[in-house]
Parts: structure tokens; sequence; C-alpha cells
């Protein structure tokens, strides 16, 4: 048997870099009554906040056991950089494994050693957690292929975990920093259709506005998952 499904848009978002602007749009979620799951960093910078449609369950936070700069190479040692999981329920019985994560910055040498580590330290949770599963990866990534070893680190989180980068699969021509990548497991097939900019839409009217919630503007991948029951 088989069921097809694409998922509807605005379901999901990794939201915000800073504590204040979280628990603003946290609090903007819960006054106007919108049936959405979220969870909110308790420290700032990390920017590992979830907004779902969806419901989630397992959320869990994990640092990362190596990071580059305390006041140089961009500093990312006192930033709370890391990655969270969650397993996301699409339908009954349909189920996403979600991997938020947000790798150092910079070109520092130290800084692509870092990024190395935290790839490799991901993959292991990947496959600790997600044998056989359906997963999407998201974040703020910091590889850009231009770079020859954020090309190799990217490539080796690729191929570790199974996984296929979106801007790849729908040509999108762009060397970013942030990345959505898939993987489909044994029940659920994963497929991107199409990705979207919506740096327009992601403003505060706050001070001579609009301005920006964020430093990236947010990039949003419509997924068409297909379900094969066991």
């Amino acid at each position: 048997m088989t069921e097809a499904r694409q998922e509807p848009r605005s379901r999901r978002h990794r939201v915000s870099r800073t504590l204040n602007t979280g628990l603003m749009l946290m609090l903007a979620v819960v006054s106007i009554g919108l049936p959405a799951t979220v969870a909110c960093a308790a420290d700032i910078g990390d920017g590992l906040n979830a907004f779902s449609m969806f419901p989630f369950s397992g959320h869990t936070r994990f640092d990362w056991r190596t990071c580059s700069g305390i006041a140089d190479c961009k500093s990312d040692c006192i930033t709370p950089k890391g990655f969270t999981f969650a397993r996301y329920q699409l339908e009954p019985g349909v189920e996403v494994d979600v991997y938020n994560a947000h790798l150092d910055s910079g070109t520092c040498l130290t800084d692509f050693t870092a990024r190395g580590d935290q790839a490799k330290q991901l993959v292991r949770e990947i496959v600790a957690r997600s044998e056989g599963r359906a997963v999407i990866v998201a974040g703020d990534l910091n590889l850009r292929r231009s770079r020859l070893a954020d090309g190799e680190i990217l490539d080796y989180l690729l191929n570790a975990a199974g996984l296929r980068d979106t801007c790849d699969e729908l040509n999108c021509g762009e060397d970013r920093l942030d990345r959505i990548l898939v993987r489909s497991g044994d029940q659920v097939v994963l497929t991107p259709l199409n990705e979207e900019d919506l740096g327009d839409l992601f403003t505060t009217d706050f001070g001579d506005g609009p301005e920006p919630l964020s430093d990236h503007d947010p990039l949003r991948v419509n997924i068409q998952y297909e379900w094969y029951a066991p």
C-alpha cells in the first residue's frame, strides 16, 4: 500500500539566532492560538528554536564537543551552538527524524577542524537514533563548497549519513551556508519539490524597520512524502 502526501507549506521553521526573537515568536504563536508545537532555547545565539504544526516528541539538545575561538576566529566557543533532535509525526504512523544544527563559523584552520569534528558528532547521533528512518537535517551548517575543506566535510556528512542536499536536487545554483538535507527511510520516501527564500516575510517593524529577524534569510523547502505501510 502506498500513500502520497505533499507536506503543507509553513509547517516547520528553524527560527532565530537570538533568545529575544525566539521568545517573541513563541509568545506570538501562543497569543494567536496557532496549533503549533514549540521548542525554544534557554541560551542566546544558538539558532535552534523550532515551531511546528506537526507534533513532535523526544526533543533533545546536544552541545558540540569541539569549538573554535574565544576572542578570535568568530568566537564560536562563547556561543552555545550545537544541534537538536526531535521525532515529528506527519500523520499517525508516519514519522520523520529532524536534526537542527548550527555549526561553527569562520575560516581559521581551527574553524575547519571544529566543523569537521561537529559533522562527525552529528553523524554518530544520526546513526545511533535514526537507523532505517527518514531524516531531515536543517540549519546554518556554515559549509561552502567553494572552500575545499568545507566541501570535504559536506561530502562526508552526506555520504556517512546517507543524506541528499536539496540544493543539489533542486539545482538552486547557490553556494549557501544554510542547507536542508534529506534522507528517505524504510517506509517513508522524501522528495524535495521546490524551495523559497522567505527573507521578505521574516522582518520586524521595531526601530526604523522593517529589519530582518536574522542575519540569514529563512529558507523553506517543500517536501513530498510517500508512506509505505509495513
